[in-house]
């Protein structure tokens, strides 16, 4: 049992939003029968290149040089259906069985990754932007770009620097673009933005840290971004709860102690999810408390007992 008397301010917050959870069957057996690690692995830092990234010599397929170019024209034009069109169909392509040959081709084609950013530039703020987005953080979230320690693969090693230093320019410069699709009220230009947040943070700790020191958690909207909303709503696309938990629960599944302890005190942040949580599927149950039990209420994670 804690003792109140040597017990942290973050743990006794921890503790009282836990308390704020309805007793439900369906939660006492999120909490019992959940898996064990947290369904995101903690990835590991790497750390940026002063000089340009050389992409190791693979086999390039003329298909895929072809396709992409004509994709990335479509991305940027100016006609509004061309760009949607051209970003669904670059994902569906990602998401298929030769989608990691399809970055490594992007990549190598443009490793600053021009045409996204000009993309991005003609749509900020505007219709369309939702797409590019969720485009972007499929990017950046596709295992071939993602470093595992226990793959030293040249091209895989060399495809992840140069993603983690394309999280680094969106950081450094996009952040007010991601504000203004926050605060859009419109609920899938929302999500998007929160989703590639979310798709930075778990590249690593170095970037989740960057990203925890540049975003406003104290932004009037982030109250209601957590917000449970009627079925209804849903059905409308409206709500961004899910995206929300999405990307303040990135921080605790890469986070080192120092950051963890940091968003904890953000109570706006994480009141608002235990709030709603009687009202979750048991998928999102699951994963918010077992990342709770995962990586908070260990020894681990450096927060006092």
């Amino acid at each position: 049992m804690l003792n109140p008397f040597k017990t942290s301010p973050t743990s006794i917050f921890l503790i009282l939003l836990l308390s704020l959870l309805p007793l439900q069957w369906r939660l006492t057996k999120a909490l019992i029968l959940s898996p064990g690690p947290s369904m995101v692995p903690t990835s590991t830092v790497i750390y940026f290149s002063l000089h340009e990234e050389t992409i190791p010599n693979f086999e390039s397929k003329p298909s895929f040089t072809a396709k992409l170019l004509q994709l990335l024209r479509n991305i940027n034009s100016a006609e509004l259906q061309l760009c949607t069109d051209g970003c669904k169909e670059f994902k569906k392509l990602l998401r298929g069985s030769s989608g990691g040959e399809l970055l490594c081709e992007y990549v190598k084609l443009s490793s600053k990754f021009t045409e996204l950013l000009e993309a991005w530039n003609r749509r900020r703020g505007k219709a369309g932007s939702s797409n590019l987005l969720s485009l972007i953080c499929l990017i950046l979230s596709h295992p071939v770009g993602r470093y595992d320690k226990g793959n030293h693969d040249s091209v895989r090693v060399s495809i992840s620097r140069v993603l983690d230093k394309f999280c680094r320019l969106i950081v450094e410069e996009k952040m007010e673009d991601l504000y203004l699709e926050i605060n859009s009220k419109e609920g899938k230009r929302q999500k998007a933005a929160l989703m590639l947040l979310a798709s930075v943070v778990r590249r690593g700790s170095l970037l989740a840290n960057e990203v925890a020191k540049k975003f406003d958690f104290k932004m009037p909207v982030v109250r209601r971004l957590a917000e449970y909303k009627k079925k209804a709503v849903v059905k409308r696309k409206g709500s961004t709860r899910g995206a929300f938990i999405e990307f303040a629960m990135s921080f605790l599944e890469v986070g080192k102690p120092g950051l963890m302890k940091s968003i904890l005190q953000q109570r706006e942040v994480f009141s608002g999810i235990l709030r709603g949580i009687g009202n979750d599927d048991d998928v999102t149950v699951v994963y918010v408390l077992s990342t709770l039990r995962d990586r908070v209420l260990t020894s681990e994670s450096g927060i006092p007992p």
